[in-house]
C-alpha cells in the first residue's frame, strides 16, 4: 500500500487532462505530472533558466506512457532547434534554457518528472511555442 501519496486533477478541457502526483512524507514532496492529450493539442511552450537548488538534475524528465509526440526544442543561448517523435516507452530529460513543446500525433499519456521543487523553479514562457500552445486550445 503506498503511504503519503496524493493524487489531485489540476484541469480537464478540451485538450484532455493534468494531474498533479505528490509522495513522500518530507517536505518539499517528490512531484509528477500526469497528463492525457487528445490528438492536435500542444502542450508546453516554456524553459527554465538553471537551478542551483538540484544542480546537474534536468529541470524535468518526461515519459511517454502511450501513444506518440511531435516534440520540438530550441536552445535559447544558441537558437538551434530541432524536432522528432517519440512515441510510447521513449523519454526525454530536458536542459535549462531549452524551450518545449509537445504536440499530440495521437491521444496520448504522458509523465513528467520534476526532479526540483516546483516553486523553486523559474519557468519562462517562449513566445513562439506558447503561441503555439494557445492556439491548440482554440480548435
Amino acid at each position: 500500500m503506498l503511504k503519503h501519496f496524493e493524487l489531485k486533477e489540476l484541469k480537464q478541457d478540451n485538450r484532455g487532462e493534468i494531474c498533479l502526483l505528490r509522495f513522500g512524507n518530507s517536505e518539499p514532496k517528490l512531484e509528477a505530472f500526469l497528463s492525457h492529450t487528445k490528438t492536435s493539442v500542444s502542450r508546453s511552450g516554456y524553459y527554465f533558466k538553471p537551478n542551483k537548488i538540484i544542480g546537474d538534475m534536468p529541470p524535468r524528465i518526461y515519459l511517454v506512457l502511450n501513444g506518440r509526440f511531435l516534440y520540438r526544442n530550441k536552445d535559447i543561448k544558441t537558437g538551434e532547434e530541432t524536432e522528432k517523435e517519440i512515441k510510447t516507452g521513449d523519454y526525454i530529460y530536458l536542459e535549462p534554457n531549452h524551450a518545449h513543446m509537445f504536440t499530440a500525433l495521437e491521444d496520448s499519456d504522458m509523465i513528467e518528472f520534476t526532479p526540483g521543487s516546483t516553486e523553486k523553479e523559474e519557468m519562462i514562457p517562449y513566445p513562439p511555442y506558447r503561441e503555439l500552445v494557445e492556439k491548440s486550445v482554440m480548435k
